[in-house]
């Protein structure tokens, strides 16, 4: 199974395969946790409007990402914020809620995303993005 991982402080974008051990659902998360070097993760969605009808992605993220003092960021266009430390792309069956292989290329992954630096630098970027907001 085909994935991406998102790695804000390296500023990568790394493709990846799973193999043995997919599907046993424990399995999964063990080595979701992995990849993203977390406890616990979180899921949203990453599938863009634009996307071919059927073709779903969700991006797991580490849900206790904000904690780490040296955190890393990027934005996530497909859900308009900030998101912190690494991630995984996966495909996603609505149907069946099962995790797929992920069918989108490096380019479309960069192209739903952009890379924010450290805490500090987000946060000076948020700020300015409120106060342009704000401005309007």
């Amino acid at each position: 199974m085909r994935y991406f991982v998102i790695d804000p402080k390296a500023e990568t974008i790394t493709e990846g395969q799973f193999h043995k051990g997919w599907g046993d659902s424990e399995r999964n998360l063990e080595q979701l946790r992995e990849l993203i070097g977390c406890r616990t993760i979180e899921v949203s969605p990453f599938t863009s409007k634009n996307d071919k009808p059927g073709k779903h992605h969700d991006l797991i993220m580490d849900e206790e990402g904000l904690f780490p003092e040296d955190q890393h960021f990027f934005w996530s266009k497909v859900i308009g914020q900030p998101l912190a430390g690494k991630a995984v792309v996966l495909g996603f069956d609505p149907e069946t809620g099962d995790w797929k292989s992920c069918t989108l290329s490096r380019d479309q992954v960069k192209k739903r995303m952009a890379w924010m630096g450290d805490r500090h630098t987000t946060a000076t970027i948020c700020k300015m993005l409120e106060a342009r907001k704000a401005a309007q």
